[in-house]
């Protein structure tokens, strides 16, 4: 073991007279305990700490909060409505613009903006752009945007095939629309 230093500390020349009693004639090393040393609750250099570390805190997620970031996020309601017939009614039939089906849904498309950032259309990237797909032996049969949170965002559905591109001017933090698409 290393040579112990004394630590004391003259009442005159002390500006925290309550840590006179912790400091004066007391002996201390690298073996000494510090945290219990500093976790007395007379202790003003334990409250400035405390003070700093909740400082700290408050620091780390004021800055995370503040960060800027867009997301697009969805949410999908199928509601089958007919499912294939069961042989027992073979002589009915359904017909959906003069189209026979043998089974009709409806799904509702929650679409909006979850960053804390508007999104741009300039945002969505011109090769990937944003799609709904119905997926095969699945057919659409009839689409519409049912509500839109701002009908300044020009939200729209444009039908390719068995794809919709989602096309909109901008999303706002929390802004959003709902699509119906009518499918087999």
């Amino acid at each position: 073991m290393g040579a112990k230093e004394v630590v004391s500390c003259p009442a005159q020349d002390n500006p925290y007279p309550s840590l006179i009693a912790a400091t004066e004639n007391a002996t201390m090393d690298r073996h000494t305990d510090w945290p219990a040393m500093l976790a007395r609750s007379d202790d003003p250099i334990h409250g400035r700490m405390e003070y700093s570390r909740h400082f700290g805190i408050i620091g780390v997620i004021l800055t995370w909060r503040s960060r800027r970031y867009i997301g697009v996020a969805y949410c999908i309601s199928t509601d089958n409505l007919i499912s294939p017939m069961e042989p027992q009614f073979a002589d009915l039939e359904i017909f959906f613009d003069k189209t026979k089906i043998d089974s009709f849904s409806s799904s509702d498309i929650f679409l909006w903006n979850r960053g804390n950032r508007a999104i741009r259309s300039e945002d969505i990237a011109s090769t990937s752009p944003l799609t709904i797909s119905i997926l095969s032996p699945k057919r659409a049969l009839s689409y519409k945007v049912l509500y839109c949170s701002s009908p300044h965002s020009k939200i729209e559905l444009e039908r390719r095939d068995e794809r919709f591109l989602v096309t909109f001017d901008f999303l706002n933090p929390r802004d959003g629309c709902i699509f119906e698409i009518l499918h087999t």
